[in-house]
């Protein structure tokens, strides 16, 4: 708890300049009002037509910048940056200029959106590279804290004259962000097989990568939906989007507190379609409670759902910044296929809002048939994320987002075991090991305790001994049985410079230098 503690009182460059770019997103592009520009500018035409051109280009150039990058495979560059920063300033340069000239605030804030929107998807990925490429502990913390850290930013925005915060945003504060991230990505290595494989010579590690998140890019887009949902009814109420911003981001500092606080005292597994399983009948009651409710449970919906939304975000972030670290996938490539589903449904509940508007005309309330069209699609894509159309049963099982508490915390003592146990295992390892079976069961993605045999079990040991991640521990288990490193790539669906890295790390945690060093503490378990 200590060092959080310090790590939080002593952030990095990187992120200090991530936390900010969140709080200046916070105030142009996520709730439903512009908090520091004036109210006479934020009417519904407006405000329409800003978010569905921000997010319509946010979502297209996820999508595009991922494709780029798996068909060129270059990391990004200090111009990258410039370039994105200059769009940045632009946009909200856009919106000022909305104000002085009447008659244009529609051309304007358009223009002005679809450039806030496509400069913060680069951004976006920008910070993801950022993380990714980072010491595993240390780039989840820093994203984290760089959540906690962003509402604090945005809550100190308030206290800045109204006035001048326009101003200062584009002339500023993104300078400011931009430096932190050209300054951070000057640490990057680039030599790790996340920038080094040629997505095109491990197509099949790509395709891995699609199968396996599709559903959770399903469950956290759900979210989104429902969060473009509320934004339609927060454009067609500005006394909703009001407090919109100041409730989501209470409930995202509190949450992203939470998350560190349980990881560094108990180590913390969290598993995103595990949590949409647990919100989906929650959001579907909310839904259905709607029509039915005053003016401030719509509020508080909003925000709630706001906060899902940012805490949705978080999370596939910090599940696309692992998987990138453990099957060498370009970060660029990993968050913009994500992100582009979540903010593409994002619009399609955003459209969908605003179409109830329109059904409404025909003399249902407007309340209804937004929350008949939210149920209804919230229902379908539970059964698209949840159903495994090939076996014909539920599949909700998706891997874990790890986060390892400090290895002081998390040593134990090999558990007992009976003595008919151990006989069973002694007669039965010599024929597990030379089928040489996976060390955990690729099916059962949260038993990751059920060992096969002795081996494994002492593997186990050295996990939690040595603060081994879950993909590590697979490594050694292959490791110590004598697998090469390209039987092991073969195995585990990565390429040989990723189990290359994998060992490394491996040797570094264990504190051994070479192969036969690994054996041998395992062996001595």
């Amino acid at each position: 708890m200590r060092s959080l503690l310090l790590h939080m009182l002593k952030p990095n460059i990187g992120l200090i300049g991530y936390a900010l770019f969140l709080a200046v997103n916070a105030t142009g592009i996520w709730g439903g009002v512009f908090p520091f520009l004036p109210l006479t500018m934020q009417t519904h035409e407006i405000m329409f037509w800003f978010y569905l051109s921000q997010s319509v280009a946010l979502f297209v150039t996820l999508f595009l910048l991922a494709r780029a990058t798996y068909v060129t495979h270059r990391p990004t560059f200090t111009s990258l940056i410039l370039i994105a920063a200059f769009v940045y300033a632009v946009g909200w340069s856009f919106l000022i200029a909305a104000m002085y000239f009447h008659g244009c605030e529609l051309q304007l804030s358009i223009a002005g959106g679809i450039s806030l929107g496509a400069s913060s998807a680069q951004f976006y990925l920008l910070w993801q590279q950022f993380f990714a490429a980072s010491e595993p502990e240390e780039g989840m913390r820093d994203l984290i804290c760089g959540f906690a850290y962003s509402a604090l930013m945005y809550f100190a925005l308030y206290l800045l004259p109204h006035a001048v915060t326009a101003y200062l945003i584009p002339l500023v504060f993104v300078p400011l962000f931009a430096l932190a991230l050209i300054l951070s990505n000057r640490r990057i290595d680039f030599d790790q097989p996340m920038f080094e494989d040629k997505p095109s010579e491990n197509v099949r590690v790509y395709r891995r990568f699609v199968i396996a998140s599709w559903r959770s890019m399903l469950a956290v887009g759900a979210i989104a939906l429902c969060a473009g949902v509320v934004r339609s009814i927060a454009i067609e109420r500005p006394e909703i989007g009001t407090i919109v911003n100041v409730l989501s981001i209470v409930a995202l500092l509190v949450v992203a507190l939470l998350v560190l606080f349980l990881w560094r005292n108990k180590g913390l597994r969290l598993n995103i379609m595990k949590l949409y399983r647990i919100v989906f009948p929650l959001l579907i009651v909310a839904f259905a409670v709607l029509p039915f409710a005053n003016l401030s449970y719509t509020r508080f919906l909003a925000a709630a759902l706001f906060a899902l939304y940012s805490i949705g975000l978080m999370l596939a972030m910090m599940q696309c910044a692992q998987i990138s670290r453990d099957n060498g996938i370009a970060p660029s490539f990993a968050f913009g296929l994500f992100g582009g589903v979540v903010y593409a449904m994002h619009d399609v509940g955003f459209l969908v809002g605003t179409a109830s508007d329109n059904v409404a005309a025909q003399g249902l309330p407007v309340l209804f048939v937004t929350a008949l069209l939210a149920v209804s699609i919230l229902a379908l894509m539970f059964f698209f994320s949840s159903i495994d159309f090939k076996n014909s049963r539920s599949q909700l099982i998706c891997g874990d987002i790890q986060l390892i508490a400090p290895a002081e915390a998390t040593i134990e003592l090999r558990p007992k075991r009976d003595a008919s146990a151990a006989n069973g295992d002694e007669a039965h390892m010599g024929q597990r090991e030379s089928e040489k079976k996976l060390p955990y069961n690729p099916k059962n993605g949260e038993n990751r305790s059920a060992f096969n045999d002795r081996l494994s079990l002492k593997v186990a040991d050295v996990q939690q001994a040595c603060g081994l991640s879950d993909r590590e521990t697979e490594v050694t288990d292959y490791v110590v049985r004598g697998y090469t490193v390209a039987s092991i790539a073969e195995q585990l669906y990565v390429s040989e410079n990723t189990v290359r890295t994998h060992m490394k790390r491996i040797y570094a945690k264990c504190k051994v230098h070479k192969k036969q060093e690994l054996i041998d503490l395992v062996e001595a378990r």
